[in-house]
């Protein structure tokens, strides 16, 4: 009997655990009964439709002018047309955001509004609601490293959302994204989902620490708020993973030149940037229109650990780069980096993420081991912008390279350790620029042999630098990544 009662017991006590910690994530949302009703009232107000615009002008403006006001008016309600202070407009394409104060400043992510990078006619407009008016905005700054962006709009009427701690989120909490998926007449769409991570890195940008959420994610909700159950800003909507077009035999479609074809729509796998980036991007944005960011100065690497009491894997200090901060408080290669700050560090990356973020001027704290003897360093970080690797993001490798009139190469790490040439400054008055050579981006090939190493680079180019030129296949350097390969034929320096 008391084998049966104890049993009993455990299971009582099991279920009551169980049914305690579901009531407790429900709690979260405001009422129970009405579900997440009151959360979105909080956040949406917030929430705005950012257009992207091109005027309508020349022969077409004529035509518009001549048009019925009935023909104005279909074009607008299908959104072809887009008028702003009764100036037409014709829409381009759309993304999400939300207002971040009570100025008229919109956060959004840089993929959003980079059009304006290639075309200076591109103008923006912001919306609220699900059908309110059209108001003109303007770019205050961007951060490509982090897909950020901000605007400005003080006629857009947004009421500024209140920020979260991403920080304490934990993997099963209730999230909420709200944007406007595909089309313009589904303004302010709320999806519910959970935190199915943190700190996820995908390799796209020079800075992550993604949120992954199974909310759901697609075209146009980019920009957007990731709430929580509190109404309050956690993220923003960045990126969804794609799967593949599956054909009847469960293999994968390709297309023509052999890449499998990706499906569209969500499948659960959702990404968004945390507030604690966005919040400290922001600021600096307001502040000078481009953001500021810390160097170290140090170029690291992950080895294994080898030593009791280690991780597995640690990270260790592969160059001190002279005259920067590190080289002035005392690293040496050999190293191994621990902390920064008090807060542990497992990865090259975190640390790279954590400095930048720590901004210029700042002083920190080093947890390290020297030969295996544990010491702390203070040193104050350098300024980021003020270094030949502003662009990129990170502390590439300098490296002698056959010279290229007017262009400047570096070494960098990828992500899976692989040392790749990259090619970091390009002279505005080259021939190399002449060519259309452009700032960052990867060497991809020389003379058609593919560049794998610093090593293949030099093999390569020194096999046809007695022609005079070099053909290169480089790829641009973008806030997703690689670009489409172009190929240039650079001239050798004498």
């Amino acid at each position: 009997m008391n084998g049966r009662y104890t049993v009993k017991t455990i299971r009582g006590a099991a279920l009551a655990g169980v049914f305690s910690g579901t009531m407790a994530a429900w709690a979260q949302a405001p009422d129970f009964a009405s579900g997440f009703a009151t959360t979105v009232e909080k956040a949406a107000p917030s929430a705005v439709t950012i257009a992207t615009l091109v005027p309508v002008e020349g022969e077409d403006l004529e035509r518009w002018k001549n048009f019925e006001s009935a023909q104005k008016r279909q074009l607008t309600l299908a959104n072809v047309i887009i008028e702003i202070d009764g100036k037409p407009y014709q829409y381009q394409g759309h993304g999400s955001g939300f207002a971040i104060d009570d100025q008229g400043h919109i956060m959004t992510n840089h993929h959003v509004i980079e059009a304006v990078e290639m075309e200076p006619k591109v103008r923006f407009a912001v919306t609220t609601g699900t059908e309110g008016a059209w108001h003109a905005a303007e770019l205050v700054g961007a951060d490509p490293s982090t897909d950020l962006a901000v605007l400005s709009c003080k006629g857009s009427g947004a009421v500024p959302a209140v920020w979260g701690d991403s920080t304490k989120l934990r993997a099963g909490e209730f999230v909420l994204a709200i944007g406007t998926p595909r089309d313009l007449a589904l303004r302010q769409t709320v999806t519910l989902g959970i935190v199915s991570a943190t700190g996820r890195t995908m390799g796209g940008l020079a800075y992550e620490d993604f949120i992954q959420t199974d909310a759901s994610i697609n075209p146009g909700n980019s920009g957007g708020p990731l709430v929580n159950a509190r109404g309050e800003v956690v993220g923003v909507n960045q990126s969804i993973l794609l799967g593949t077009v599956q054909l009847a035999d469960g293999t994968a479609a390709q297309t023509a030149e052999g890449v499998p074809m990706r499906a569209e729509g969500n499948i659960g796998l959702g990404l968004a940037v945390p507030a604690s980036i966005a919040r400290r991007v922001a600021a600096d944005l307001l502040e000078d229109g481009k953001p500021s960011r810390g160097f170290l100065g140090v170029r690291m690497e992950e080895v294994e650990g080898g030593e009791e009491g280690l991780a597995a894997r640690v990270v260790r200090v592969a160059e001190v780069l002279k005259e920067g901060p590190a080289a002035a408080a005392g690293l040496k290669v050999g190293d191994i980096l621990i902390s920064l700050d008090g807060a542990v560090h497992a990865t090259a990356r975190s640390i790279h993420l954590a400095v930048s973020m720590a901004g210029p001027g700042r002083e920190v704290e080093l947890g390290l081991l020297r030969e295996g003897q544990p010491m702390t360093v203070k040193l104050k970080l350098g300024d980021l912008a003020q270094t030949p690797f502003a662009s990129l993001g990170f502390d590439p490798e300098a490296r002698d390279f056959p010279g290229i009139e007017g262009v400047e190469f570096r070494v960098m790490q990828d992500e899976s350790g692989a040392q790749r040439v990259v090619i970091t400054g390009v002279a505005p008055d080259s021939a190399a620029a002449m060519a259309g050579l452009r700032a960052p981006a990867l060497v991809a090939e020389v003379a058609g042999v593919p560049v794998e190493s610093p090593e293949a680079f030099v093999a390569a180019a020194e096999s046809s630098i007695s022609s005079g030129h070099i053909l290169l296949k480089v790829q641009l350097l973008g806030p997703r990544g690689p670009g489409p390969a172009r190929e240039l034929s650079l001239k050798v320096a004498e």
